[in-house]
C-alpha cells in the first residue's frame, strides 16, 4: 500500500498549517537563537558529452547552545570514466567561512519572492548566486579543483521562480516545525567548467536544504536528459513532524509536453520499494484523482557509489550512516493517463541516485577508486 499519514500525523499538520511563515528558501538564512540549525547548498553539472559528473557540496551547522555556526563542510564528487567516484571531504577553518546575502552578513531572514543573491566562501573555495547566474570555483586540500558558470536558470516553476519549489504548500511551514526544508533553484541550467583544467559544457542542477537536521532515512534522484528540456527529480523518506514519524515523498518530471508533481502532502499515493544493498529504488505515483500516473525504476552499480558522506544530525555532522551518491544510474520512467494509456516513456543515464540514512546498505560499504577526508 501506499504510504498514508497516521491520525497523529494529521493533527501535526494541522498544527503546523497554524503557524505559516514565508522566506527566500534558496537565500541563507537568519540563524535561530540557538541550535541545532544548518544550511547547505548543492551544484551538481552533468556532461553527457564528456560522460562526466562533478558535484560540489558546501553547508554550515550551529551546535545545540551556540549563536553562530560552530562548523562547516565542504564535500567534491567527481566521477571517473569507468564510472566510478572520487569523494572528497573537508571541514573548513570556521573563522575563513563567510556567508553574506548582497555583501553584507545575514541579519535577517531573506523576503520571498526576491531573486537570490549571495555568496558563501571559505578557504576551500566561493559559491556565488546572482539571480539566474552562479558561479563557483573551489580547490580541495589533494589539489582537485573545480570551477564553474551557470546560467539560464530554469526554476522548478517558472510562474513563481524565487518561492515555489517541490515542497509545495509545505515549504511555508516554520523551521522549527519540520527537521528540514528543501528548494530546488533550478532544473538545467547551462554549465561552463573546468575540472582539473579540463574544460567542458554540461547542464547543472543547484538546490538547498536548511533546519534542524537531516531525516531519518532518505532516498533522492536527480537527472537531465537530451537539450536539457527533460528533467527527472525525487526525494523522501522516513520525517518526524511534531513527534509523529511519517514517510512522504516528492516527485517531480518535466519534458517538452509535460510537467507533473506529485506529492503525498497533497494526497498524491506514492509507493516506493527502496534496496539500498541491491542499488535499485522503484517509484509508482498516482495524482489524487487517479487521473496521472508515473512509475521510475532506477538502478546503478553498487561499485559506483561515494563514501559515505556526512549530513547534519542532531548533534553535529556524521557519516555514520551517512549517504552515498552514484553519478551513473539509469532511470526508467513511463508516464500514463486515467485509462492506463502509455504517454511517454524516457531512459535517462547520468541519474544522481542517493541513500541516506537508515536506507543505506547496512550489510557492505562501498567500494571506488579513491576518497579523503581532512
Amino acid at each position: 500500500m501506499a504510504p498514508r499519514m497516521h491520525r497523529s500525523a494529521h493533527d501535526a499538520m494541522a498544527f503546523i498549517c497554524l503557524g505559516l511563515a514565508s522566506a527566500g528558501p534558496f537565500e541563507p538564512h537568519r540563524l535561530p537563537n540557538k541550535g541545532p540549525w544548518f544550511e547547505g547548498w548543492y551544484t551538481r553539472i552533468i556532461d553527457s558529452g564528456a560522460n562526466r559528473s562533478v558535484a560540489v557540496i558546501v553547508g554550515s551547522f550551529q551546535a545545540q547552545g551556540h549563536q553562530m555556526f560552530s562548523s562547516s563542510w565542504a564535500a567534491l564528487l567527481a566521477t571517473y570514466p569507468n564510472g566510478t567516484m572520487y569523494t572528497e571531504q573537508v571541514f573548513p577553518k570556521q573563522n575563513d567561512v563567510k556567508i553574506f546575502d548582497r555583501g553584507q552578513p545575514v541579519a535577517a531572514d531573506p523576503p520571498k519572492n526576491r531573486p537570490s543573491v549571495f555568496q558563501v566562501s571559505s578557504d576551500v573555495g566561493t559559491l556565488s548566486v546572482n539571480d539566474s547566474h552562479s558561479s563557483l570555483s573551489f580547490t580541495f586540500p589533494s589539489g582537485f579543483s573545480v570551477s564553474a558558470t551557470l546560467s539560464r536558470r530554469v526554476p522548478w516553476d517558472s510562474s513563481c521562480p524565487d518561492e515555489c519549489g517541490p515542497e509545495g504548500w509545505t515549504s511555508h511551514v516554520p523551521a522549527r516545525l519540520v527537521p528540514t526544508h528543501y528548494f530546488v533553484h533550478t532544473l538545467a541550467s547551462n554549465a561552463v567548467y573546468s575540472v582539473n583544467g579540463e574544460n567542458g559544457v554540461g547542464f547543472a542542477h543547484q538546490e538547498a536544504n536548511y533546519g534542524g537536521y537531516f531525516p531519518t532515512a532518505w532516498v533522492w534522484v536527480q537527472g537531465v536528459a537530451g537539450n536539457g528540456e527533460t528533467t527527472l527529480l525525487l526525494t523522501g523518506g522516513e520525517f518526524t513532524v511534531a513527534g509523529a514519524t511519517v514517510k512522504q515523498f516528492i516527485v517531480g518530471y518535466r519534458s517538452q509536453r509535460f510537467k507533473w508533481n506529485f506529492r503525498g502532502v497533497d494526497l498524491d499515493q506514492v509507493r516506493a520499494t527502496i534496496d539500498g544493498c541491491a542499488s535499485t529504488l522503484k517509484i509508482s505515483a498516482v495524482s489524487v484523482c487517479r487521473q496521472r500516473r508515473l512509475e521510475i525504476e532506477v538502478s546503478a552499480p553498487p561499485t559506483s557509489f561515494s563514501q559515505p558522506l556526512f549530513f547534519p544530525t542532531p548533534a553535529g555532522w556524521s557519516n555514520d550512516p551517512g549517504c552515498i551518491e552514484s553519478y551513473v544510474a539509469l532511470a526508467r520512467t513511463v508516464l500514463y493517463d486515467q485509462d492506463n494509456v502509455e504517454l511517454e516513456t524516457i531512459a535517462m543515464p547520468q541519474v544522481a541516485l542517493e541513500f541516506g540514512g537508515a536506507y543505506r546498505c547496512k550489510t557492505s560499504a562501498p567500494r571506488n577508486e579513491s576518497t579523503l577526508i581532512i
